[in-house]
């Protein structure tokens, strides 16, 4: 405790500069400069101060950074999207223990774990028993990328030749690429069609799954609807979007591999 000019006592806690000032006073006068410092110093805040910090859409990275993605917490619906990935994966919140709220991908995995003191876990391959991620930074909303329908169109035939060479039978992707009437739409459909490629080179990566796309599978078919739908038809997989839903208007990657594991 301290005691003021005017004889009211203070404590360190309440008046932490006058305090430190008095003190250091105390000892030895302090060149001007070094004052100068000291006040600064103690000034100075972090650069995401938690009262400053908007916590809807942050960059989270490990303690070795080996791992960095983004949280977009700004819809109703949670969306995630890791550094070094094009997909967006959409995500259920939950309820967990003590307080906590679970983060889950569409196929129930728990990426995410925010506890309730506000730090984060994750989830993934390489830790599945989770590691902490902390916050370091705001970031940008997470948006699909704005394509023009011959864009998408060259896209798919590039998807469609990459798939062809790693499967060693043609598989073309096909769609009325002008079916859409805005950007939205255009922009879902393209999303669309990467998820599904990635979702199919992914597969091609097994043997067994490889040769069953080359038997069973000849055409990828994107057709615009009202709800989300994968279907295998003959040798056709109708791969169904929301046009106006964007992120949540496509199936994840994981979704098609999931489906096409028990069909073909």
């Amino acid at each position: 405790m301290i005691f003021r000019a005017d004889g009211e006592a203070t404590t360190l806690a309440a008046r932490p500069l006058e305090a430190i000032v008095c003190v250091l006073g105390a000892v030895r006068p302090l060149p001007l400069f070094s004052l100068l410092f000291l006040l600064l110093a103690l000034d100075a805040r972090p650069p995401f101060a938690a009262e400053e910090l908007d916590e809807t859409v942050t960059h989270y990275v490990s303690d070795d950074g080996s791992i960095g993605f983004v949280l977009d917490s700004g819809d109703s619906t949670p969306i995630l999207k890791f550094d070094t990935s094009l997909e967006i994966f959409v995500l259920e919140s939950v309820p967990g223990p003590r307080g906590d709220t679970i983060y889950k991908l569409d196929n129930s995995f728990a990426v995410l774990r925010k506890t309730n003191i506000g730090g984060m876990i994750l989830f993934d391959d390489v830790w599945p028993e989770g590691r902490p991620v902390v916050r370091d930074g705001p970031a940008e909303p997470l948006t699909l990328p704005q394509r023009f329908p011959a864009q998408v169109s060259a896209r798919a035939a590039a998807l469609g030749q990459a798939i062809t060479e790693k499967v060693g039978s043609e598989i073309v992707f096909e769609a009325d690429w002008d079916a859409v009437p805005s950007q939205l739409g255009t922009a879902t459909l393209a999303d669309a069609v990467e998820l599904a490629g990635m979702a199919l080179l992914r597969l091609a990566d097994d043997a067994l799954a490889r040769d069953a796309l080359a038997t069973r599978l000849k055409r990828v078919t994107f057709t615009p609807g009202d709800t989300l739908d994968i279907d295998l038809r003959g040798d056709t997989l109708v791969v169904t979007y929301v046009w106006t839903r964007g992120v949540h208007g496509r199936h994840s990657s994981d979704a098609i591999v999931r489906y096409l594991e028990t069909v073909l």
